[in-house]
């Protein structure tokens, strides 16, 4: 599959605050939920689910938490909480991004993942 290289980074833009400042689901977590999805492709839901279940189930005991409002303990759409994020914030994003990405590597390396 070819795909516009411009395209890849600004695929998931909106992802982070937990989609676009809402305290929702972590961007990483979307985000590695997207790779995982992606790498999967073809393989169906009942072999792809059991293997994000795998990831959100690692990450959320690493932090106590998928959702961007628990982790950071701040809402994203007040001055506080932005005020907040550029002062410490976006260290722990970076913890969390960095988990992420080296949990989806683990787990695709992982043999026969969707058998």
């Amino acid at each position: 599959m070819k795909v516009d290289p411009v395209l890849v980074p600004s695929i998931a833009t909106g992802f982070g605050g937990g989609l676009g400042r809402n305290g929702f689901v972590c961007g990483a977590v979307a985000a590695g939920t997207m790779i995982i999805s992606v790498k999967g492709a073809g393989k169906g839901k009942k072999k792809v689910y059991p293997v994000v279940n795998r990831f959100v189930s690692d990450f959320q005991s690493r932090f106590g938490g998928v959702n961007c409002r628990e982790l950071i303990e701040v809402d994203l759409k007040t001055e506080e909480g932005m005020a907040y994020l550029k002062e410490q914030g976006h260290k722990k994003c970076k913890e969390f991004v960095h988990y992420a990405a080296d949990k989806i590597s683990e787990i695709l390396d992982s043999e026969n993942i969707f058998d």
